[in-house]
């Protein structure tokens, strides 16, 4: 992402730590727990069990590590429902999440696909920036690098809506984190100049230890949802405080900084997509998947403000250049 969708990544990051991640209603529920133990003591206690089961198992949910007592309590999950619904209640989350359809073995099939459609725009108008900016213009090659960092960051939200483990949670959580520090560290190389080394370096620093703070706390002290919801939102904010004041002060000077304030304003419109949290209809699309959605086509007016805003700063080398050359002649 970009700037403008540094809180769209936050927002992710809310809405799973806006619920108990580790137990919810569903997977405590007695309907739950009772048809899980069943269905592993009759298909799962045993060797020849489970042998059985491996050779029945379509490849695909082979490849993304199905096993057997998975497949139970995604089986019990569904039956859980149906009793909860049956009896006039709501329908329950499990482990802090909605119950989703499987496509494929994808846990979260629309969320994984719309996540590939936030890749995809990356991957377009990084080609076209790269053919449209000359790499001796300054921000070259930090805009570059937020391609890149915000690619590797939808893959990853890819590969943990299509199947949620311990690792693929954290490398989303941590990925995101690093589009949301490294969105800052633009901003602040785009205000001090990527060419004065000695404050480049000071905000490269900076951002760097914010986020090597953050995911060794995560990942060896203590994986606190809340904490990371906080430090996110706090980073985020900043964030965004700080791009549209900057371009509320170059609004006339620079007016392709009008994409860059659209897209901020378009990802906080986003949000409300997250604050209707509710129950996925087809059990496929719920206000995350739909977030996800949302957002895709934003990243193209951040990538319009990236490439504008670099041939504006060619302008400006050309003429500078073109002053030293006429000082050197007088």
């Amino acid at each position: 992402m970009s700037p403008s969708t540094f809180l769209s990544l936050t927002l992710t990051l809310v809405t799973a730590f806006a619920s108990p991640a580790l137990c919810s209603i569903g997977d405590q529920s007695f309907v739950q727990r009772n048809c899980v133990h069943e269905c592993h003591s009759a298909n799962c206690s045993t060797a020849a069990e489970i042998s059985a089961f491996e050779r029945g198992q379509p490849l695909v949910e082979y490849w993304l590590m199905w096993s057997c007592l998975d497949e139970c309590k995604y089986a019990c999950m569904w039956r859980t429902v149906d009793e909860f619904r049956a009896r006039g209640l709501l329908t329950p989350q499990f482990h802090g999440k909605w119950p989703f359809a499987r496509v494929l073995g994808i846990q979260e099939p629309a969320s994984a696909v719309f996540s590939l459609f936030n890749l995809v725009p990356h991957l377009f108008f990084l080609r076209k920036f790269r053919r449209a900016v000359s790499p001796t213009t300054k921000m070259y090659n930090v805009w570059t690098m937020y391609g890149v960092i915000s690619m590797n960051t939808w893959v990853w939200s890819t590969v943990f809506h299509s199947r949620d483990f311990s690792f693929t949670e954290k490398m989303d959580y941590f990925c995101a984190f690093s589009i949301v520090t490294y969105s800052l560290l633009a901003f602040l190389l785009r205000l001090v100049g990527t060419d004065n080394s000695s404050k480049a370096v000071a905000a490269t620093a900076g951002c760097a230890a914010i986020f090597a703070h953050h995911v060794y706390n995560m990942a060896f002290v203590r994986f606190d949802y809340g904490h990371n919801m906080a430090v996110n939102v706090a980073v985020g904010a900043v964030n965004s405080v700080c791009w549209l004041t900057w371009s509320a002060r170059y609004r006339r000077a620079m007016p392709h900084v009008k994409f860059a304030v659209a897209s901020v304003i378009l990802v906080n419109l986003s949000i409300l997509l997250e604050v209707l949290d509710f129950a996925p209809f087809l059990w496929t699309f719920d206000s995350h998947s739909l977030w996800h959605l949302s957002t895709a086509p934003i990243h193209v007016l951040w990538y319009h403000f990236a490439i504008a805003d670099c041939k504006h700063l060619e302008r400006m080398q050309t003429s500078d250049l073109a002053d030293e050359a006429s000082k050197k002649t007088a």
